[in-house]
């Protein structure tokens, strides 16, 4: 599979994505689709409008004769356009009702590592934040965030990630806890 893996869409607003891979497919397939969407197993495409919001898992499929590739394609639905989960805009003090472009991660190369920070609201206390990294953004392994400093209502952490050939791919996992779950209880951000 030679497409993208992670795809980001806008609420009422139509979507479209061509699943791409090598050796000739002739047929595709695409499942846990968000409402909306929908894929012509012929030419690869996923287009429609998206009717509800969140992080969806879609298993795409491409076939040809000599067997089937099966990742999975990240697609999340936003509904202001900024392209940020309404948990994350929670986690880091924005609103779902409006665009946010307040960036909550920075990065900066130190020496043989990839410092990368985050700045939670303390005064979310519903929440858990885990770092993950990633080689290929198949695996994801959970990271060690240290404390730096708290100023109001916001703590800094930081991530080290060592630097090494090829790239790393940085993710927060924040979960709710069971008092405020409602629906699913885990979103990537």
């Amino acid at each position: 599979m030679t497409s993208a893996l992670a795809a980001s869409a806008v609420l009422n607003v139509p979507f479209h994505y061509q699943i791409t891979a090598t050796n000739s497919p002739t047929i595709f397939g695409a499942t846990n689709l968000p409402p909306g969407l929908i894929i012509n197993t012929s030419t690869g495409v996923i287009s429609g409008t998206p009717s509800a919001t969140g992080s969806y898992n879609v298993t795409i499929n491409a076939t040809n004769e000599d067997g089937q590739d099966t990742p999975t394609l990240v697609i999340g639905v936003d509904s202001d356009e900024d392209s940020r989960s309404n948990l994350e805009e929670y986690a880091f003090g924005g609103s779902p009702l409006v665009q946010d472009f307040a960036q909550p991660v920075s990065m900066a190369p130190a020496g043989a590592e990839m410092i990368f920070g985050f700045a939670p609201d303390i005064i979310k206390t519903d929440l858990q934040i885990t770092p993950q990294l990633s080689d290929a953004l198949a695996l994801w392994t959970d990271g060690t965030a240290e404390f730096v400093s708290q100023v109001g209502n916001v703590m800094q952490w930081r991530v080290r990630v060592p630097l090494s050939v090829g790239r790393k791919f940085k993710n927060l996992r924040a979960t709710l806890t069971p008092e405020r779950v409602c629906g699913q209880g885990r979103q990537t951000l």
